[in-house]
């Protein structure tokens, strides 16, 4: 159970809810700082999948921590980028 500021929520391991899936090719973790918690849980899908791993870390000390973690299973490098400014035009879709 992991509490979530408005009580607790049920939170299993992506092991646990995928232990066969053998053809995943990329991983999106969208999950507003439980990046490493996710990838600490996914150790047996990332060892037999090896795919390309696309999240959002807040700050270094995560980023770095994130990436020690899936070093083990890295056949890439890894790299931050930095925000870009939003357009202040009204032809941002943010906009409309």
């Amino acid at each position: 159970m992991i509490a979530d500021g408005q009580g607790e929520t049920e939170a299993k391991t992506l092991d646990t809810l995928f232990p066969y899936l053998r053809d995943l090719t990329v991983l999106k973790l969208d999950i507003e700082g439980y990046e490493v918690q996710a990838i600490q849980g996914a150790a047996n899908l990332l060892q037999h999948n090896r795919p390309l791993i696309v999240a959002e870390l807040q700050n270094r000390d995560r980023f770095e921590m994130f990436r020690r973690l899936v070093a083990p299973w890295a056949t890439a490098r890894t790299g931050t980028t930095t925000p870009r400014p939003r357009p202040t035009s009204g032809n941002a879709p943010d906009d409309l």
